[in-house]
Formats: C-alpha cells, structure tokens, sequence
C-alpha cells in the first residue's frame, strides 16, 4: 500500500502505512508465540515483509518528496539505506540475544524515515539524504538498542520515565505533530548514548556495565 500510495503521489498516506505495517510487525509475533505458531518460515517471511515495509517503502517515499531533486546521489542515498537494511536483517538472528539488538533495527530506521513524512518536518531534499547516510551505518554498527517487544515498563528508572514526560509535553507546547518523530529521535539516540558511554569506560581502562533500560 505505502509503495503505490507513493506511486499515486501520496506520500503522507504512504508514511501511514509504514505506521500501520510497524504496528502489526510488533504484533505477529507475539501472537505467533501466544498461539505456539513460531517457525523458521515465519521468521524468514517476516525479515522479507521488513526489508519492503521499512526498507523499500520508506525509501520510495523520501525519494518522492525530495531526494529525486539530487539526482544521481539522490539514487546513490537510498540504494546505500536498502543495502544497509538489507545487510542488517542479514545478520539479525532471532533468538541469538535476548534484550536488545546489536545495529539500529530496520523497523525503527524505516518508522523514523516514514515519521518525517508524517510529523512535516520541513526537511530538504540535503536534510533527507543526510537522515539516511546517517540511518544506515547504524543499522549495520555495534551500537545496541533496546528490544522495546521484551521491555519491561516496571525495570525503568522513575526518572527516567519523568524525563520522557517532559520531553513530550514541551514538544506538545512547541508542536504537537512532532510527538510521532520523537520517540524514533529518542530511541535512535538512546543507543549512541550508551555505545559512547562504553568507549569512554574502555579509553579509561574501567569497566562499565551498560544500562538496559
């Protein structure tokens, strides 16, 4: 749907159901392993439906609305994030680490590409190929995410909690359109934050146990 939707020049419908795509990966495997339904197959088909909902998709869309004004590096921009995430799923092992993930997952780059389309962040044609250039390496990097299907609201730091709280009510008071792209923002940053964290301890000869919430 979001690559004709794209198709037909419309690119906000488009970013909508990269959203309703996000929602449902987060749901079919819960209610594979709810209803003993988990197989191989289920787990190649699903990194199949990921690298088109939050690979291609998203990608398309981003063309549409701007990278197509750069030309040749507009192409070269996207190919680079579809290699990326490609890569990523490719080196993805279900079940290998339980936790978080090692490299930005697809799904988050792809719902963070989509949420610029949503949110009218007025990027330009420059400012989308920079988000992508930025995407993709950490898509395929050391940096570890937390794996938001097996977090546990309970183990978070009250403060942490409060922190996000106020964040989304001073981005409500400046915008409330950009509440969509922020917790992609959050996220995205949330994983460099612990990776330079650890560099830091290594540089001091300490050891540091990263966080994981």
């Amino acid at each position: 749907m979001a690559i004709i939707l794209s198709m037909e020049g419309n690119f906000y419908g488009a970013a909508i159901a990269v959203m309703v795509a996000l929602l449902f990966d987060g749901l079919d495997g819960w209610i594979a392993r709810r209803l003993h339904t988990t197989s191989d197959f289920g787990g190649k088909l699903d990194s199949l439906a990921d690298i088109v909902s939050f690979g291609i998709a998203p990608a398309i869309i981003l063309y549409g609305i701007g990278l197509k004004e750069l030309g040749i590096l507009g192409w070269l921009v996207v190919i680079l994030f579809l290699i990326a995430g490609a890569v990523r799923l490719a080196l993805f092992k279900p079940g290998s680490v339980t936790g978080y993930f090692v490299g930005l997952p697809i799904t988050a780059a792809g719902g963070a590409a989509a949420s610029l389309v949503i949110s009218r962040v007025d990027f330009t044609a420059w400012g989308l190929a920079t988000v992508l250039i930025l995407l993709a390496p950490l898509m395929v990097s050391r940096v570890r995410y937390p794996d938001m299907k097996r977090l546990n609201v309970r183990d978070i730091k009250l403060w942490k909690i409060l922190l996000l709280i106020g964040i989304a009510i001073a981005v409500t008071l400046v915008d409330l359109k950009y509440l969509i792209f922020l917790p992609f923002v959050i996220y995205i940053l949330y994983g460099i934050k612990d990776w330079v964290l650890s560099k830091v301890c290594i540089i001091k000869g300490r050891h540091c146990s990263v966080p994981k919430n």
